[in-house]
């Protein structure tokens, strides 16, 4: 159970100031107590690490009703599926609104891209200092409304496009395109609020931030999360085919009006059985007025940060201490900035400003930062079933069917590492499971690096075999049509087809294999940052790694524009493997750092060049 900072109650930070505690040993959990007695009236409230049942919540129907744990998955799994699916059709529809070209995904990818990176320090901020029950709820609602909006716009465009063509001379096609898009971006912006509250903040709260018990939540949430990414596109894909696009659209409209009310209602029965949940993370420079007085702010951080060290044990003391002092510096800062510009629109662009320059120093501060910084290097890769991927092994002849195999096969390998993560989290630990993690992909993408030097690759790097050579050509790249439109079948042609086929089934193979690794290293990661990041913190921080996955994810995109020919993906290929070898060196960074073996290191460093200091003192 967490203690209450000094900043909600007075008594309890004279009795810790008070107490000789390096001379008096007490439990933990008697100064726990009595800490909550003086902060609260004595009432009999469970433990928050006592809601989550030890029984499975599938044992019986009584069980699932009153199960805390059930209901965030229940929650979860709803606003997921919408989630999945909306992400799924707005390409479509983006496709179908303009079917000439493809520059309207093109800026929607981009801007909701750089929005995210940008915004994601300042929405993790606003999760920070708002009421949990009050940030989840506006999330949830400005979600949801943003969706059955844009989907409702859709549908009115497809159907009434050529009156909105003759509008004003082409005017009124304009408008709607923009506003289908700004709509997508802020429905995208309320989902990551919703994330950051709800799936991080709100867990690690249930689970009093106890590792057992948050592996077992991680893992059932991003196994709902894999589970629905695989067959709520299927769902609305029959929908949009067999009946029509604008059907889909009222489906996707009906499915986010009807599900918000039903996960708002399962989220306040959360909220209700969490007494945890109602108790806000306070921090003094969150509290403080802007007229308040320096050094009683300086001796206010100073208690803080002195009752934090003496009572939490997973957090970074040190960033704590020194985060203080810089937010304290850009309080002064912003102070300056606003008396320079009294306009409105200035002093909010001084705000943003520096709650995305302080969101990242805060997350620096933490140690746990490099594994963050580890995950978001896996995002800087095309060896993914992302569009551009699927694309390329679609240039290669691969058709659309053994595409949705091999994605699906992709998803089932992410679902078994969910089962595989907290078996092997329990035997090792949790910094060695996430070294295991990024070694199993790593050494899983090396198929991806034989595909560039195999028969049937684009590149022309290795020459081909004599039998996979048609009339000296060692560059031909023998493509889908070839393969099934030759008239009569023969042993040159089944010798041309496996040939054409290895390098793909290479990359592929490495792909899908790689796909156990990444999300071990994904829920190892947001364990790490759940468990060590101070809960007044956790939201910008997570902001943080949002926007730190995001931009690699720009840069992704800016490669691929930059090297856009099939004949060059060896070279994105190689780079991104690059990438995800460093993503492993900084998590292992970390892993080293938290096992204590750089100090020993440093330590015996010290020693040697010490004694060699004094074995030259006494020659000399």
């Amino acid at each position: 159970m967490d203690i209450p900072n000094s900043s909600s109650s007075s008594a309890p930070v004279l009795l810790v100031s008070v107490i000789p505690i390096a001379d008096v040993h007490i439990p933990d959990g008697k100064i726990t107590e009595s800490l909550d007695s003086l902060a609260s009236k004595p009432t009999s409230q469970t433990s928050t690490a006592n809601l989550i049942s030890t029984q499975p919540w599938y044992s019986s129907p009584k069980s699932c009703l009153s199960n805390i744990s059930f209901i965030v998955y229940c929650s979860h799994a709803l606003s997921n599926w919408g989630d999945r699916m909306w992400s799924f059709a707005v390409g479509l529809f983006l496709i179908d609104i303009s079917p000439k070209s493809l520059r309207l995904t093109a800026t929607y990818g981009l801007t909701s891209g750089v929005m995210l990176f940008l915004l994601g320090a300042i929405i993790g901020d606003w999760v920070d200092k708002t009421e949990r029950l009050k940030a989840a709820r506006i999330a949830l609602f400005v979600q949801n409304t943003c969706v059955l909006l844009c989907a409702c716009l859709v549908g009115v465009y497809l159907t009434w496009i050529a009156e909105l063509t003759s509008y004003l001379e082409g005017t009124g096609t304009i408008i709607a395109k923009v506003l289908i898009i700004g709509l997508a971006i802020v429905a995208r912006l309320a989902s990551l609020a919703g994330t950051i509250s709800v799936r991080n903040d709100w867990v690690a709260v249930i689970c009093a931030r106890e590792s057992s018990k948050l592996t077992t939540m991680t893992t059932a949430l991003r196994r709902i999360d894999l589970v629905t990414k695989l067959l709520s596109p299927v769902i609305v894909g029959q929908i949009m085919t067999y009946i029509s696009v604008v059907a889909g659209c009222l489906f996707i409209a009906i499915w986010n009006f009807v599900s918000v009310f039903i996960e708002y209602f399962l989220l306040y029965k959360v909220y209700q059985a969490v007494p945890n949940l109602s108790k806000k993370k306070k921090d003094d420079d969150i509290a403080s007025d802007a007229n308040d007085d320096v050094t009683g702010e300086i001796e206010t951080t100073e208690l803080q940060a002195e009752n934090e060290i003496k009572t939490q044990d997973n957090c970074d003391y040190k960033s704590q201490v020194s985060q203080g002092n810089s937010e304290k510096a850009f309080q002064n800062e912003k102070k300056t900035c606003c008396k320079c510009g009294r306009h409105p629109f200035f002093t909010l662009l001084c705000s943003m400003i520096f709650k995305l320059v302080n969101g990242w120093q805060t997350y620096i501060s933490y140690n746990v930062s490099w594994a963050g910084f580890g995950l978001g290097l896996l995002y800087m890769t095309v060896l993914g079933f992302d569009n551009i991927t699927t694309g390329f092994a679609y240039s290669q002849g691969v058709n659309e069917s053994i595409l949705g195999i091999l994605m699906a096969v992709g998803a089932i390998t992410g679902i078994l590492a969910t089962f595989i993560y907290p078996v092997l989290k329990r035997k090792v630990g949790l910094p060695r499971t996430g070294l295991i993690s990024f070694s199993l992909e790593i050494i899983c993408l090396v198929f991806c690096l034989l595909s560039i030097v195999s028969p049937g690759n684009p590149y022309g790097l290795v020459p081909l075999s004599p039998e996979c050579v048609e009339n000296g050509n060692t560059t031909t790249n023998y493509t889908q049509i070839d393969v099934y439109n030759s008239s009569t079948p023969s042993s040159s042609n089944a010798i041309k087809a496996y040939c054409s086929y290895i390098s793909v089934s290479l990359l592929m193979l490495g792909i899908i294999t790689a796909r156990f690794g990444l999300w071990m290293s994904d829920l190892t990661v947001n364990q790490l940052l759940l468990e060590n990041v101070n809960e007044t913190k956790i939201g910008v921080v997570i902001g943080v790694q949002n926007s730190l996955n995001m931009l690699m994810d720009l840069l992704k995109f800016l490669l691929v524009i930059l090297v856009p020919e099939p004949s060059d993906f060896w070279l994105l290929i190689s780079i991104s493997y690059i990438f995800i070898c460093f993503g492993g060196i900084s998590f292992a960074k970390y892993a080293l750092f938290k096992s204590g073996h750089f100090e020993i290191c440093t330590k015996e460093r010290q020693n040697r060049k010490q004694n060699k200091y004094n074995v030259h003192a006494q020659n000399t």
